[in-house]
């Protein structure tokens, strides 16, 4: 048997097209799950373990989210695998990010199947929207005479939510690690864990806006099959 780390070694993995759309629906129905245990976990012990929790799902609603894009890419081109390997950022984002892919962390060369970081920022892109619906919707019943007051009310409503996807910054790379390991601060010299607080609320939208996620992402697929 095979381990995730003989993979990685490898710095290479051969996907078949025909393969895709089962990673796909695996990686989202972790994704689920890793959102259930989260909520169990906030309610009965660690709002840091939930939120750890919740990365985990967002890197696997992000991977499920990069496959896509990258068999809609190989259907385009005629080929029958697609290929993951050790690449520059550039080869994997957006050419509208590719000025700011050092600033957001992204210089050195990646496998994006395996890069935390960029798992989490695809990932990070669609909680992002579901977040913004769920703002719009409490909005419901309030009237606005012009944009830019339902625009205002939006950024107002967003404001008091706290924390969310939003604030996760894709650049600091023990951010996971944070919420679930124990470290040693060499500065203060003491032991440290559970860094990163969030409150269970907070947790609870963040689960909410994970799954309403992967949600969208479902319906996204069923119009890209149209």
């Amino acid at each position: 048997m095979q381990s995730g780390s003989t993979l990685r070694a490898k710095g290479k993995l051969v996907i078949p097209l025909d393969k895709i759309p089962e990673e796909i629906d695996l990686c989202l129905r972790n994704a689920s799950q890793f959102c259930l245990d989260a909520r169990i976990v906030s309610e009965k012990s660690s709002c840091e373990h939930a939120l750890g929790l919740c990365l985990y799902a967002i890197e696997e609603l992000g991977k499920a989210r990069l496959l896509q894009g990258l068999a809609a890419s190989a259907r385009k081109y005629g080929d029958k695998v697609i290929t993951l390997e050790r690449n520059k950022p550039q080869k994997f984002f957006h050419q509208s990010l590719h000025a700011d892919l050092g600033k957001l962390g992204f210089s050195q060369d990646m496998n994006p199947f395996y890069d935390h970081r960029c798992k989490l920022f695809f990932g990070r892109g669609l909680v992002g929207q579901a977040t913004s619906e769920r703002i719009i919707r409490s909005l419901d019943g309030q009237e606005f005479h012009s944009f830019s007051e339902l625009l205002q009310a939006f950024e107002e409503r967003a404001r008091e939510s706290g924390k969310d996807v939003i604030d996760i910054d894709v650049k600091e790379t023990g951010f996971r690690e944070l919420a679930m390991y124990v470290d040693f601060d060499q500065e203060k010299n003491e032991w440290i864990t559970g860094r990163i607080k969030f409150a269970s609320d907070e947790i609870d939208k963040m689960i909410q806006d994970i799954e309403m996620a992967i949600k969208l992402f479902n319906r996204n697929e069923e119009y890209a099959d149209m």
